[in-house]
């Protein structure tokens, strides 16, 4: 099976530009496709480890530099509301136009960030990262596996489908 990946923040249509299969952040409803849920989008705070010793309860990270993705629609609040926490208590640390980047310089040790699982788990995985407390905060939103409702899946699509749940699965694991 040959597989090309092209990342894109564009919605493709599945009918018309050539792919088979996507993997799309939303809720779920896009008219003319099937949509496979894999797993939900979840929010919270990541720090590299020596950080996170410094960080002992939600409240502590009002004395962190909170690194920002400037893009992001998804805030803090989210996150800081189970725990009565205003958002405008967090001081401000660095700002970047892209949430890799933001990982990046959490990594680096800049400060604290809200991540969500896919974005963090290989960083969480190998220790790089620690997950500063238990609680994740649900977006609303989930990542599902697409395909046009007018095509019939191929042979190769079912195996490419199969393999990437269960290497979300595996992930997941992982980063726990």
């Amino acid at each position: 099976m040959r597989v090309r990946l092209e990342a894109s923040a564009i919605l493709v249509d599945l009918d018309t530009d050539g792919v088979d299969l996507a993997i799309r952040v939303g809720s779920g409803e896009w008219t003319g496709v099937e949509a496979k849920f894999l797993l939900p989008q979840e929010l919270f705070p990541v720090a590299a480890p020596s950080v996170a010793a410094k960080i002992k309860a939600p409240q502590d990270l009002r004395h962190v530099p909170i690194v920002r993705d400037a893009n992001s629609s998804l805030p803090w609040s989210l996150w800081l509301d189970h725990f009565g926490i205003d958002e405008k208590a967090l001081p401000e640390g660095s700002s970047f136009t892209d949430a890799a980047l933001c990982l990046d310089a959490v990594i680096a040790g800049q400060g604290v960030m809200l991540a969500w699982n896919l974005l963090a788990q290989d960083a969480l995985a190998d220790g790089r990262l620690v997950a500063l407390f238990a609680h994740r905060a649900p977006t609303g939103l989930g990542y599902w596996l697409v395909k046009s409702k007018l095509r019939r899946p191929t042979a190769a699509m079912r195996e490419f489908s199969a393999w990437i749940v269960s290497e979300i699965a595996s992930s997941v694991e992982r980063a726990r």
